[in-house]
């Protein structure tokens, strides 16, 4: 899924290349214990957080439910975005 993706590291999708093409390592699991470790590691990463590890560094996987919602930038731009679209719908409905 990443193979083309320019944000994705590339040793990442090398690492993973080499795991799956390898008929060493599906032969002989033993012997490439620690590397089997890591594409598992890399794996959960991937499917349980972010494919990133950029936005893995900075953004919590789970959202805190004690955060307010209703803050007073959420109703200002909420307002102001909604008073620009309604002006660009009548703009256009009346041209």
């Amino acid at each position: 899924m990443h193979q083309h993706d320019q944000n994705f590291p590339v040793e990442t999708i090398e690492k993973i290349t080499t795991f799956l093409n390898s008929e060493d390592i599906m032969e002989h699991p033993e012997k490439h214990q620690a590397f089997i470790n890591e594409m598992k590691l890399e794996a959960l990463l991937v499917t349980e957080n972010s494919p990133y590890a950029m936005v893995r560094a900075v953004v919590d996987p789970v959202d805190d439910p004690a955060m307010p919602s209703l803050t007073f930038r959420v109703w200002f731009i909420g307002i102001i975005f909604a008073g620009a679209g309604a002006f660009i719908n009548e703009l256009w409905v009346l041209a």
